[in-house]
């Protein structure tokens, strides 16, 4: 009996194998058709011919990719920090009532906009 079951544990081991064989050859003929039909593609075609090329000139003139990056980089601010916001004039408001004065670099002033509720913004603006 043990030597019956060693028998079928290795068939199974065996066929295992076969059945994972032969999913792995399904899959690689998909692939197969795949790559086939990309390469029958016009687009694919021309942009094989353009990188051919390319590397071509990139050899007789001794370039590296980056170097050609570099070329046509039309951002040529990588290098620098971000641009940072302009900063804005201080404004200076008077109170149209009282002459109580608020300065301020934007309209949101907690002061400024509690004037404008009370007294309109044209009052206060002017």
């Amino acid at each position: 009996m043990c030597f019956a079951h060693f028998i079928s544990a290795l068939l199974w081991i065996h066929m295992s194998l076969l059945r994972e064989y032969q999913r792995l050859q399904k899959r690689s003929d998909s692939l197969r058709e795949q790559l086939r039909l990309l390469e029958s593609r016009e687009d694919f075609k021309r942009e094989s011919v353009f990188f051919s090329n390319l590397k071509t000139l990139m050899t007789a003139y001794n370039k590296s990719a980056m170097d050609v990056i570099t070329i046509f980089d039309t951002n040529k601010s990588t290098n620098t920090p971000p641009a940072r916001r302009k900063i804005r004039k201080i404004k200076v408001y008077r109170n149209p009532h009282n002459g109580e004065i608020v300065e301020t670099r934007g309209g949101n002033h907690k002061t400024l906009r509690a004037w404008k509720d009370q007294h309109g913004a044209e009052e206060v603006d002017s």
